[in-house]
């Protein structure tokens, strides 16, 4: 069997509210009351996306993108973990007016949370 390794980041979204994401693939779990809720759930979102690209005939492709060595899946008993260069914190600069484009385009439309 192959494994594969990826990075779980884990964000508080409102009190008891935890969502998951996988770094190296474009998913993100439903959301849970714990972090280790969240992380499961992800588990789950990615063996099921896995799964599917598969059936597609598309899961090499969805492995390259995300930095992985796809030609050794057929491999038993190894790990496929990404390739990934580097990590950083990266950070841009947001105008107020894009907030304000925001706020405007939320009361258009009836989405106003309050607080924002």
């Amino acid at each position: 069997m192959t494994t594969i390794i990826f990075t779980a980041s884990v964000v508080r979204k409102d009190k008891g509210c935890y969502i998951a994401n996988a770094e190296e693939f474009p998913i993100i779990a439903v959301s849970a009351n714990t972090q280790r809720g969240a992380v499961k759930n992800l588990k789950t979102a990615v063996l099921r996306r896995l799964e599917q690209e598969a059936e597609r005939g598309t899961l090499t492709e969805l492995l390259d993108d995300g930095g992985y060595a796809a030609e050794l899946i057929g491999l038993r008993g190894i790990k496929l973990e990404p390739n990934i260069l580097g990590r950083e914190s990266v950070s841009v600069p947001l105008s107020r007016q894009l907030s304000l484009l925001n706020r405007a385009k939320r009361r258009a439309t009836g989405e106003e949370r309050s607080g924002l």
